[in-house]
């Protein structure tokens, strides 16, 4: 007896449509005005209605939603610090000095100023953008001059140059980016209103690794066409939700 309603209560929790049951009031016969009725299911003197089980169910499933959704926070806060601390006051100059390069470069009788932390755009990019792999290559094999050259030009003429390259395709397989909603919802502490001097531009997390491009604006992001040399960085957590490994490069665009 015991068996058969647990099968019954399975059926009816796994049923899509649960919210909508009913199994006493026909659907065409329905009104406003009338008392909605539930499949019910007793047990002892207890009585526990469908509703109360589809409750249960999608608050379960909203709770380990949000524990997902927390983890990824943590790895963009993890990676956001590493990047501010250890990246952007060691390796750039200050925001006083983008502005003066930015007012000899181009933008001449302009007074910038420049926020000088690193601001996280509200855009983002896929967890394979601007992989690096050199870097990659360097710090995980033990490959020839003459293999990172083929790896960094993508010509295929060193086998083991070929093996990294298949690892990487086979890694990103299944990959498809999140929506920019979810993104920024696991973000939405760290987001910026700026769009100019330093920005981070992160990707979506994708089997505990997180991409990120670092550059650099005299103008808003979004504003004309942007030229000069970005920073990628690939980062790999652990199972603990700490940096692992973290592998970078440089990129330079060209109008």
């Amino acid at each position: 007896m015991a068996g058969l309603w647990f099968s019954r209560l399975w059926f009816f929790v796994k049923t899509p449509s649960i919210l909508q049951i009913d199994s006493v009031v026909n659907r065409k016969s329905l009104h406003l005005s009338q008392p909605r009725k539930h499949t019910v299911i007793v047990v002892g003197h207890k009585t526990i209605t469908l509703k109360y089980i589809a409750f249960i169910f999608v608050s379960t499933f909203y709770s380990l939603n949000c524990f997902s959704q927390i983890q990824e926070a943590d790895f963009y806060e993890k990676a956001y610090i590493y990047l501010n601390d250890s990246i952007l006051k060691n390796d750039f100059t200050t925001a006083s000095k983008l502005a003066q390069a930015c007012n000899e470069c181009c933008l001449t009788g302009i007074a910038l100023k420049f926020k000088p932390e690193l601001q996280v755009a509200n855009k983002f990019i896929q967890n394979n953008h601007g992989f690096p792999y050199n870097d990659f290559a360097i710090k995980k094999y033990d490959l020839s001059d003459d293999c990172l050259r083929s790896l960094r030009m993508g010509v295929r003429d060193c086998e083991l140059a070929n093996q990294v390259l298949d690892s990487l395709d086979r890694f990103w397989l299944d990959y498809k980016m999140k929506s920019d909603d979810e993104i920024r919802f696991a973000l939405e502490n760290l987001l910026s209103d700026t769009k100019d001097g330093y920005q981070v531009f992160f990707s979506d997390i994708y089997r505990s690794t997180l991409a990120a491009e670092l550059k650099e604006f005299c103008l808003p992001f979004d504003e004309g066409m942007w030229m000069g040399a970005s920073t990628l960085f690939f980062f790999v957590f652990d199972e603990n939700g700490e940096i692992k490994q973290v592998y970078s490069g440089r990129t330079i665009y060209y109008n």
